[in-house]
């Protein structure tokens, strides 16, 4: 069936560099991508198609976590009123901001 979705796509290397992929993401590993100097043509392409998509999904994630470093770095110096700018994010990023703006709520009133 691949094959015949993605005709002239080597189904073995995409479906050895998604493991991989699969393998490292479950670790940690978010840098990972997938290797495309193993593929040519359309193979090669589709391989990057998928580093791309890696590279969007990533990028609310490396937001939020400049954003908790930024509001750590101010609890840090003794302002802990500051929260996570939750409007700056969208659908489940947005959900996660608005737990740990609670969370600090809730020990600012235990600390005040």
């Amino acid at each position: 069936m691949f094959s015949q979705i993605f005709g002239g796509v080597s189904s073995s290397v995409v479906m050895a560099e998604l493991a991989r992929l699969e393998t490292a993401m479950a670790s940690g590993n978010l840098g990972e991508r997938a290797n495309l100097s193993t593929a040519r043509g359309q193979t090669q392409h589709v391989l990057d198609a998928i580093n791309r998509l890696l590279d969007r999904t990533l990028e609310p994630v490396a937001a939020l976590n400049d954003a908790i470093a930024d509001m750590s770095a101010e609890h840090d110096r003794g302002d802990i009123d500051v929260v996570l700018p939750a409007d700056a994010f969208q659908g489940s990023f947005a959900v996660m901001a608005k737990r740990v703006n609670v969370m600090v709520a809730g020990h600012i009133a235990v600390k005040k």
